[in-house]
């Protein structure tokens, strides 16, 4: 089982790596959000608990344990798509999702997880503190059944942005609410953050004055 490095968003990482299900390229066309989700889902339930124990001793909480006790309880959350926007505001698909990691209902980290070659790879698993950024957001933005979560990230401005999006809709009418590492980027061109953005809006702030 190989492992490599790899930055998540607010928090300084291990990475670890793990095919945790094959699919078929051909099979995930023609599925549901619902269904593609489910699949994400139930592929880092089964190997959760094996990818986890690679943690090394002493960096449980590097990675939002208190103990290796609670891998144990560990279960995947809420799912997100993540989408990219390259340095001329142009936004693409990345091939990843962010899936939160929960233990008794709190949210404790965050996988980095691929679909490439067919394959779910979990990448990393970290970001502690956007693990809890995101159950805040989620308590305040119920997500509709009409409505998939996505990540978009900045990546020239290392700041990222999340949205409760329409199926099938653009995001660039996505109302997208900053998270901690957008709103730093705003701050600091000077302008006032505010509570939801347009895509075009959220890069017009992000520009230095």
């Amino acid at each position: 089982m190989k492992k490599k490095l790899l930055a998540l968003t607010c928090t300084l990482l291990f990475g670890l790596s793990t095919v945790v299900n094959v699919v078929k390229a051909g099979e995930e066309k023609g599925l549901s959000l619902s269904e593609t989700n489910q699949t994400i889902y139930e592929a880092v339930k089964n190997e959760l608990s094996s990818f986890l124990e690679i943690i090394p001793n002493s960096m449980e909480k590097d990675h939002g344990f208190n103990n290796r006790s609670e891998f144990a309880k560990a279960l995947p959350g809420s799912i997100y798509r993540m989408v990219g926007v390259d340095p001329d505001g142009h936004l693409f698909q990345t091939n990843f999702f962010s899936v939160v990691i929960t233990v008794n209902g709190e949210n404790r980290a965050v996988l980095t997880v691929s679909f490439k070659d067919g394959n779910y790879e979990i990448e990393a698993i970290g970001a502690t503190l956007l693990a809890k950024e995101l159950q805040a957001v989620e308590k305040a933005n119920p997500l509709a059944s009409n409505e998939e979560r996505i990540i978009v990230n900045v990546y020239s401005k290392s700041a990222s942005f999340v949205a409760n999006q329409t199926i099938n809709a653009s995001v660039e009418n996505a109302n997208l609410i900053p998270l901690a590492s957008a709103k730093e980027a705003i701050t600091e061109t000077g302008s006032s953050t505010l509570t939801t953005y347009k895509l075009s809006e959220a890069l017009q702030a992000m520009e230095s004055n």
